[in-house]
This record gives C-alpha cells, sequence and structure tokens, in this order.
C-alpha cells in the first residue's frame, strides 16, 4: 500500500514539474523494455529524461520493485546525483560522473561511473559502473541496450544487463 502510495505522489509530482517546464525546454526521451540478473527472474523497466536547461536533465527509472530520480549536469558529460526508492523510502543514493559520446554517425553511447550507498544500512560504499548503447531503429525511435554493476572490496552486484526500445521527443 504504501509503494502505491509514493508512485502516486511521484507520478502527480512528475506531470506537474513536466506539465510547468517551458517548451523549448521539453525534449528527452523515454524507454522501456527488460533486464535479467544472473539467477532471478527478467524484469521490467521504464526510464525516462526530460531536458530541462541546456546542462541539465532531470530523470525517473522504475526497476522492478523500485524505482530511482536522477539529476544529470552537463551537455554531454558532467556529474550526476541519484536517489533510489524501494517500500516507500529512500533507500540508495549514488553521485558520479557521467558522459555520452558517438561511435558512428548514427550510434551513441552513454557511461556512468560513481560512488554507491545505501540510506538503511551502515553498508560499504561501492563503486558503480554503468554503460550504454543506442542504435537508430526507425526516425525517434531507437534500441536502448545496457549493463550495470557495483564493486566493493568485499562486495560485488551481480551485472544487470537490458534491452529496451525507447523515442526521443
Amino acid at each position: 500500500m504504501k509503494r502505491a502510495v509514493w508512485l502516486a505522489f511521484v507520478a502527480a509530482l512528475a506531470v506537474t514539474a513536466f506539465s510547468a517546464l517551458p517548451a523549448a525546454a521539453e525534449s528527452g526521451w523515454i524507454a522501456a523494455g527488460l533486464g535479467v540478473v544472473s539467477g532471478k527472474p527478467s524484469h521490467g523497466w521504464v526510464y525516462g529524461e526530460v531536458q530541462l536547461q541546456d546542462d541539465f536533465a532531470l530523470a525517473a527509472e522504475y526497476v522492478s520493485p523500485g524505482f530511482s530520480v536522477f539529476g544529470r549536469f552537463g551537455g554531454e558529460k558532467g556529474p550526476y546525483a541519484q536517489v533510489g526508492f524501494g517500500d516507500g523510502k529512500m533507500s540508495s543514493w549514488e553521485l558520479g560522473l557521467w558522459a555520452k559520446t558517438g561511435l558512428t554517425s548514427t550510434v551513441s553511447a552513454a557511461g556512468w561511473i560513481g560512488l554507491q550507498g545505501s540510506f538503511n544500512s551502515v553498508s560499504n560504499v561501492l563503486v558503480a559502473v554503468q554503460g550504454e548503447i543506442y542504435f537508430p531503429i526507425s526516425g525517434n525511435l531507437m534500441a536502448v541496450v545496457g549493463a550495470e554493476t557495483a564493486l566493493g572490496s568485499s562486495t560485488t552486484v551481480p551485472v544487470r544487463a537490458y534491452l529496451g526500445v525507447g523515442t526521443e521527443f
């Protein structure tokens, strides 16, 4: 029940915030797909990002069973911050650097590296790494392929690989 209330609150907040954006700032992308982690059933994911200013984007991601909110600074590279939510409360944080580059005239890639920790326990701070490749399909339609993990001295988070389809707006 708490999760449903949190999701409804965040959805209402996002709709309110996005509807208040100036028309020039309404660019971004949304994608959805399936992810897999070794030894676990596949899971769905949805990601949406809106460029609020030339050098700042706000994003939200749902990866069953939790969701995260991101702030990303810089046009093609810069710092980022992320807060993860689970069971109706803040569960994790991540701070780091990201960059995006063209691999060919139509294919691009992005990568993140940062520090990740938990709000719920006194756990180790991990080094989080993630990479994505974006392939055009047709018009604004694209395929997204990515993988992420977090590494520590005594803890390693299993690699999550994911594939999805998205569109730019």
